[in-house]
């Protein structure tokens, strides 16, 4: 008989650890959410628009908050944004045009907050837009390479740069203090396999780049 019960409690304490660490123990768990994921933002006029992923895991619960803090170059907070919902963008206002910002985000649910997500990349409020893919032309020793101006935030934008990729490895970008969207670059390898990247320019920065043009070999 005390064999008997000996061997119940070790069933009885295997069978719980087992139940632990499986998937139905793990979906019982609640919580407040885990963070945001991916929180990424796009240049406006003294603003800029904050896109994320939603959590991974929620605890439970449907997310019905989330938080955007903003932090300037000298990584301050600004004033917390909140609004309710589900929506995973936000156009955070009352940006400095010119300065630099970084963002995270938490979710909410009933159980509470989750922590801040990892921080965005760096962000100049003001700066163009990206511009859109550029095409090329080849020529003997040159290109043609022409794109659409992007959108400048409110203020002109008044120079690119036009940057060759060869084999993988950008080459000397060319800058060009004109507004014009269509520029000769020359000098490149005959027979070589040129892409090519934009970057616009207003007063209060440089744009990201665009994606690279289609590949062209040089005349």
């Amino acid at each position: 008989m005390r064999n008997a019960r000996r061997i119940g409690a070790v069933t009885l304490a295997a069978f719980a650890l087992s139940f632990a660490a499986s998937p139905l123990a793990a979906a019982t768990k609640t919580g407040p959410p885990s963070p945001p994921r991916s929180v990424r933002t796009t240049p406006g006029n003294a603003r800029a628009t904050v896109r994320w992923h939603p959590p991974d895991h929620l605890n439970g619960y449907p997310v019905t908050r989330y938080r955007i803090v903003a932090y300037n170059a000298g990584d301050n907070p600004l004033p917390t944004r909140e609004f309710a919902g589900t929506n995973t963008t936000y156009v955070y206002p009352g940006l400095q045009n010119g300065r630099t910002y970084t963002f995270t985000v938490a979710a909410k649910n009933r159980k509470g907050w989750s922590p801040l997500s990892a921080r965005s990349q760096g962000q100049r409020i003001g700066v163009p837009l990206q511009p859109g893919r550029p095409t090329a032309v080849a020529g003997a020793g040159r290109a043609t390479v022409s794109w659409h101006a992007p959108t400048n935030n409110g203020a002109t934008v008044k120079a690119y740069r036009v940057t060759p990729i060869l084999d993988g490895h950008a080459a000397a970008a060319r800058t060009y203090s004109s507004p014009k969207t269509k520029q000769v670059l020359t000098g490149l390898k005959h027979g070589r396999r040129y892409t090519f990247v934009i970057a616009a320019h207003n007063n209060r920065g440089w744009s990201s780049l665009s994606n690279p043009s289609k590949a062209i070999i040089v005349k």
